[in-house]
């Protein structure tokens, strides 16, 4: 969404959940409307309707979703114990995407909070669900930091190395492992 663009999707997607109220897309429109609330700026709009796709349709397949987005931003806004228990059980879904996600979301959680430990088991699960994905090459650059303020720097080049061995690995993510590993020193 640019964000002129959310806000006028916003705009139709408020009337059409108050004039579409037992359309079977209502589940759909809800979740847009979450992401245009996002889009515009309005955090608490948008956990509050991710909340509502949640609550009224929990069997959708848009649930999950609406989940990781409520449970990432409330991790944005501090609110770590309720973050930590949507993505816990997002990771316990069985959509591997939004469980990757989640586990390198809890990750950051937890480094955030320096729970390194925690936050290694996080990013390690992301980076052994889908290592090739976006969310588990973070992963990998997440552990390797988790593993240098654990004062194990073997472990953290090893994590570096195989994050820049992947093929497609984002340039800005690919210079900040290479800049890892240099602050690392040599290593055999």
């Amino acid at each position: 969404f640019s964000l002129g663009a959310a806000a006028e999707a916003r705009k139709l997607l408020e009337a059409a959940v108050t004039t579409l109220s037992t359309d079977p897309r209502l589940p759909r429109i809800r979740f847009l409307l979450a992401e245009s609330r996002e889009a515009t700026g309005d955090r608490a709009g948008a956990i509050q309707v991710y909340d509502r796709v949640t609550r009224d349709f929990p069997d959708t397949d848009l649930a999950p979703v609406a989940r990781l987005g409520q449970g990432r931003l409330l991790l944005q806004q501090g609110e770590w114990a309720k973050s930590r228990k949507l993505l816990e059980t997002v990771l316990a879904g069985n959509d591997q995407a939004t469980s990757v996600e989640a586990a390198y979301r809890l990750g950051e959680g937890f480094r955030s909070r320096g729970d390194n430990e925690a936050a290694l088991e996080a990013f390690m699960s992301a980076a052994y669900m889908d290592p090739a994905s976006p969310w588990g090459r973070k992963a990998l650059y997440g552990a390797g930091q988790s593993f240098a303020a654990l004062k194990d720097p073997g472990a953290a080049a090893i994590v570096y190395r195989k994050l820049l061995a992947q093929p497609g690995v984002e340039p800005e993510l690919a210079d900040l492992a290479k800049q890892a590993l240099q602050r690392l020193g040599p290593r055999p």
